[in-house]
């Protein structure tokens, strides 16, 4: 018996020490009101919610419906709000109603005294039901008093911040790759061709004594032999004394008082002079 009356003792002192630290409802700022409570099928059904909102502001109470904009401390800090829970049981002859102020820790600060009302209209018994509940509050004598407890917001997760480790660059070495020096026997030199490259500048041999003369044709001229052969056909281009040769990839340009041909055949590049007489 002594261990049952110890148990009791300690739940007893537990559940007090546990109301306690959450602070009485003066301690909390805001009650919120739910635009629908759990029984009800529409939003203001009856018009219980606009009553309960009406009814708190009655007995002093800074109220709001949960769809109204929060103040900035109270969106800040959701603990500084009681939720109202509004509960609802039928009797056979009427209506049982009375309602929990819930903080924001799912913990009932405060319980009316359960009031029922036996009108058989649905809206004037909820009515009556809610009005006998609400007297409650007058043993209240509401008036709010800020508490550490309730101002302290919620705690937040501490952030690990990892920093990331570089790590070492470690520089690898080229492996390069050693070929073995060939020595060529004086006979296998003489015998290794030397190709011409695609850009080697080649000047052909001129002719001596050899001139070509000019035949003036639309945009250029036709460039003849002393046997009346023909042998170049210069366009004009945008620069001066610079002239494109028809049918070959070359031009024709005047440098130092002398006609220069350039042009490539085969891969080739070739250039010479001509005696041009005009």
């Amino acid at each position: 018996m002594f261990k049952i009356k110890c148990s009791l003792f300690i739940f007893a002192f537990s559940f007090l020490s546990m109301f306690s630290q959450e602070g009485s409802i003066n301690n909390y700022k805001y009650i919120i009101v739910p635009e629908r409570f759990e029984f009800q099928k529409s939003e203001d059904s009856f018009q219980i919610n606009s009553l309960t909102k009406f009814l708190f502001n009655k007995y002093g109470f800074n109220v709001l419906l949960s769809r109204e904009q929060y103040p900035d401390d109270l969106s800040q800090n959701k603990c500084l709000a009681l939720t109202t829970r509004m509960n609802e049981s039928s009797k056979m002859f009427g209506k049982e109603i009375n309602f929990d102020l819930v903080n924001c820790k799912n913990i009932v600060v405060y319980s009316s005294k359960n009031a029922t009302s036996n009108l058989k209209e649905f809206n004037r018994a909820y009515q009556d039901a809610i009005r006998k509940t609400f007297e409650s509050l007058k043993a209240v004598n509401y008036n709010y008093q800020p508490s550490d407890v309730v101002l302290k917001q919620p705690g937040k997760p501490e952030t690990i911040v990892i920093e990331k480790v570089k790590t070492p660059q470690v520089e690898i070495p080229q492996v390069v790759k050693v070929i073995p020096e060939v020595v060529l026997q004086e006979k296998e030199i003489k015998n290794v061709e030397n190709p011409i490259a695609s850009n080697t500048k080649v000047e052909e041999p001129l002719i001596a004594n050899s001139f070509l003369t000019v035949q003036e044709i639309e945009n250029g001229f036709n460039l003849v032999d002393n046997t009346d052969k023909l042998q170049y056909i210069l366009q004009e281009s945008s620069v001066k004394d610079v002239y494109i040769v028809k049918g070959i990839d070359g031009i024709l340009f005047k440098s130092k008082n002398k006609w220069i041909l350039e042009y490539y055949q085969d891969n080739q590049f070739f250039t010479k002079e001509l005696n041009i007489k005009f």
